[in-house]
């Protein structure tokens, strides 16, 4: 070979393939099948248990990602979070990171109360909300610390009422 690595008398050796040894209970294995199978499970849960159960079948990042239509690296990613966490978390989504939501669930479920009343019954114009207008009412009406401004007595005259939203 001109200009080779061969002419300067080295050899090229390719890499010894590393396997990880993924080791799977019948319970799991069968946890896998059934969410592999799933239609109802979220598309990456699902693709996950794939990866993993073809793994178990052929223990090769290539053989697997070619398989599935998948990067190797992504294959290898899974199969080492399964090592490492067990398989059943490895399916799962790792927490993102970024700032935890600071509305309370208190204020969740007011704002839920709100969009489920008509705009009307609070004196707007509109017999429904738009998004402007329940965003413009919830700014106007909640406080600094995301609870209502409601008097505590509308609430409990709502709730003598029989008024339950959530129906």
């Amino acid at each position: 070979m001109c200009g080779g690595i061969e002419d300067e008398g080295l050899k090229a050796m390719a890499a010894w393939r590393r396997a990880i040894e993924l080791s799977l209970g019948d319970a799991d294995v069968e946890r896998l099948r059934s969410i592999a199978q799933s239609r109802t499970e979220p598309a990456s849960r699902v693709e996950r248990a794939r990866i993993l159960l073809a793994y178990r079948e052929d223990p090769s990042f290539f053989a697997v990602g070619r398989a599935l239509g998948l990067h190797h690296q992504t294959v290898q990613r899974c199969v080492e979070r399964a090592v490492v966490e067990g398989p059943m978390a490895a399916l799962d989504d790792r927490p993102r990171p970024g700032k935890e939501p600071t509305i309370t669930i208190e204020a969740k479920a007011w704002l839920t109360s709100l969009a489920c009343r008509k705009a009307k019954e609070l004196g707007y114009p509109h017999e429904l909300w738009t998004t402007r207008l329940l965003a413009r009412h919830a700014r106007e009406h909640v406080s600094f610390t995301c609870q209502p401004r409601l008097p505590r007595s509308q609430l409990d005259l709502d709730r003598d009422a029989g008024l339950n939203r959530h129906e």
